[in-house]
């Protein structure tokens, strides 16, 4: 085959023209992978800085306020009510309750009682047989009690307002009676939190008896040793208690037989006491039962006088001395407890409470201002409801999706900042593989031996990148941004129906998207079309 040098000529012009070609079609597919990298770098950090706003909104911000917000107003209002009914029910003035009201705060982290519990005690403690200072000492005494586990504050609370009101403040103390409660259950054996319940049931008549509280106690510590429990050990004690005040023929006969009176026995209960008194009963009838049965006629009652009395006479005056004499007991057993974990675990508790409640009454007076506006706004709801049937389609559909986006706002933010950035690495990947596209056909363009076969390699590279950018253009970015714009148009639309609102930037965002994957189609086609020219000449 000749070739002319006319021929020869063309070609090589041909070629020079073919590179020069390609050489700008490589540079504009650089800079096109360029921006596009930018474009996937810049909606990246937007994603990722949506995500974690989204993110610290929904779990750091919004939740802990709320959740503090609706604890404060809870422990707040129940507070509240039971204050109340200190004035109501307990007889306190509207002043005292002021003043309980801080005195509560203050007591409950350094007795480990929340100050809701501790309020429902304060109810049960009359304040008009009572001074407020009177009341608070119970209060204390109350709390500290359960805490060592003696029984419910409110319970523990009333059975010390009974003794204090029976026996009179200026007899005993809520203090003094703790004390003698407490040893009561180190010298007899009764369950820590079951003494508290019945001991109410003999006070009252003990004291008019002139029974005092520790002969109470040491009754109660006596009788229990020999396994019978604390509720028992009452029913016995007040039926001795019931027959020495009646006093009936029988019981009198009885007496006489052994040269004693019914009036010598009451006046020996007085001066001497009942331990004392029954133990000079029980020696005087030498421990004839049928004899002590026709004083006390009460089976119960004569199982309390032989169980104490007559089988543990040697032991009952030394069991006396004990919960009678021994002080301080009880103060020092609340200061071993204090020092435990599981106290100081009780005190953050009421703490957190306390703190709780005085928040809360600082929001009280705010929401009972709102009241009004909020009855209003659910009396609309009502009418709303009402009227709701005969609303428009668009209306109501608008309704529903403002009211579902608005709570929905915080993970909307979040999982739309997941897909902004997963798209940002999508482009920011066609960019990078644009740029490569770009450096390698800048360096074919500039192999003159080889230029056919280097062309005919671009050529099959391009084709492939083209078909890569345009499934990348015309699938992953119409898949992902496509149908997120294709949401926000129904959105558009919906919010057109209803109030005329307009989405302008989502249609630029949609064209500038479309315009974009047409540049990246006619780059590819216009490198295949060099391609196919030079092919064409290289086979002339």
């Amino acid at each position: 085959m000749s070739v002319s040098v006319g021929t020869i000529t063309a070609y090589l012009e041909l070629r020079d023209r073919m590179t020069q070609q390609l050489e700008r079609a490589a540079l504009q597919l650089g800079k096109f992978g360029t921006q596009t990298k930018h474009v996937g770098e810049q909606m990246r950090v937007v994603g990722e800085r949506m995500s974690a706003a989204g993110a610290t909104m929904s779990m750091v911000v919004t939740a802990p306020i709320v959740a503090a917000t609706v604890a404060s107003v809870k422990f707040a209002t129940a507070f509240e009510a039971n204050m109340v009914r200190v004035v109501t029910i307990a007889g306190a003035t509207e002043t005292q309750m002021e003043s309980f009201t801080q005195q509560i705060l203050d007591l409950a982290p350094a007795v480990g009682i929340g100050p809701g519990e501790l309020s429902r005690a304060l109810i049960k403690v009359p304040l008009t047989a009572l001074s407020a200072a009177q009341a608070i000492d119970i209060l204390t005494v109350a709390a500290k009690a359960t805490a060592l586990g003696m029984g419910d504050a409110a319970d523990i609370g009333k059975l010390l307002t009974s003794i204090v009101t029976s026996y009179g403040a200026e007899n005993i103390t809520a203090a003094r009676a703790a004390d003698i409660m407490y040893n009561t259950i180190l010298q007899g054996n009764v369950e820590v939190n079951e003494l508290a319940g019945v001991l109410g049931r003999v006070v009252g008549i003990a004291s008019q008896l002139g029974v005092s509280f520790e002969e109470v106690g040491t009754f109660v510590a006596t009788f229990t040793r020999l396994g019978v429990d604390a509720a028992e050990s009452m029913t016995a004690l007040r039926g001795i208690m019931n027959a020495v005040m009646k006093g009936n023929k029988q019981m009198q006969d009885a007496l006489a037989e052994v040269g004693m009176t019914i009036d010598g026995l009451r006046k020996s209960i007085k001066e001497k006491g009942l331990t004392q008194a029954m133990l000079e009963l029980v020696d005087a009838f030498k421990g004839n039962e049928d004899a002590m049965a026709r004083v006390f006629g009460n089976v119960r009652a004569l199982a309390g006088i032989m169980g104490t009395a007559g089988a543990q006479a040697s032991t009952m005056g030394n069991i006396f001395t004990h919960v009678a004499k021994d002080t301080g007991t009880f103060e020092v057993a609340f200061t071993r407890m204090g020092d435990t974990a599981q106290f100081a675990f009780r005190r953050m508790l009421a703490a957190g409470e306390a703190a709780a409640v005085a928040w809360g009454n600082q929001l009280l007076p705010i929401i009972k201002q709102m009241q009004p506006h909020v009855e209003s706004l659910f009396k609309w709801l009502i009418d709303l409801a009402k009227t709701w049937g005969e609303q428009s389609k668009g209306a109501k559909l608008f309704q529903i999706v403002l009211l579902a986006v608005t709570a929905a706002a915080g993970p909307m933010l979040f999982f739309l900042g997941s897909f902004v950035k997963i798209a940002g690495f999508a482009i920011e990947g066609l960019g990078a593989l644009g740029m490569m596209l770009g450096k390698a056909g800048v360096i074919t363009a500039n192999f003159g031996g080889s230029i056919a076969a280097t062309t005919r390699l671009v050529a099959a590279s391009s084709i492939a990148v083209t078909g890569f950018t345009a499934a990348l253009a015309g699938i992953v970015v119409p898949l992902t941004l496509f149908k997120l714009i294709e949401l926000f148009r129904q959105l558009k639309g919906w919010f057109n129906d209803a109030k005329g609102w307009k989405i302008d930037v989502l249609q630029e965002n949609a064209v500038h998207a479309r315009a974009m994957a047409e540049a990246s189609k006619i780059a590819g086609r216009e490198i295949t079309n060099l391609a196919e020219a030079h092919k064409i000449l290289g086979q002339r």
